[in-house]
Formats: C-alpha cells, structure tokens, sequence
C-alpha cells in the first residue's frame, strides 16, 4: 500500500521481539524462524503468520524482508504467508 509507513514501538528492555503497527494494526515479529509474527489485539495474539525461506539467511534478514513486505503490501503479504487464527472466549483477561 503506497503511503503505508510502520511504526516501531517501544520495547523496553532487551526483548526478542519487534512491536510494529501497520494500518492501525498491530505486528509483533519475533526472533524466530518459524511462525515468527504475530497480530496482536489489545495485547492479545489473534493471528500468526509464517513466510518460509529458501536457502541459509540471517534471521534478521529474513524479519526485515517480511516486514518490508508487510509494510509495502499487506494484502499480498496475507495470501503469501501461512497462517491460523487465535480463537478467544469473551472473558479472556488481558494482561
């Protein structure tokens, strides 16, 4: 999406995880190789995404061409990517 900008927000202390917001969405892309980003609702996970790669590439390499892509275009990344959906109950407390 032409204009879309990411927003990185602050992550105190050393976590290994990048928050992002997307479209008044909110990412969380973690160090990981497998299902390494999350969509998060009031600080809740409603959605993973996993992108596979091909060949031996630097996590972080891998993390920063996923969320350029997620960044430039989200409907794309959404087809591209695996995912699955976090179900929830009503009463689930959010911490």
């Amino acid at each position: 999406m032409v204009g879309s900008k990411a927003l990185i927000l602050p992550n105190p202390g050393l976590r290994a995880h990048v928050d992002v917001m997307i479209n008044a969405r909110e990412y969380r892309f973690m160090r990981s190789t497998i299902s390494n980003i999350e969509r998060r609702v009031d600080g809740l996970v409603v959605e993973h995404f996993c992108i596979a790669r091909r060949g031996r590439l630097p996590t972080e390499d891998v993390a920063l061409a996923q969320l350029l892509l997620l960044e430039t275009d989200e409907p794309d990344f959404r087809r591209i990517a695996n995912s699955y959906v976090i179900e929830h109950d009503d009463d689930d407390d959010v911490a």
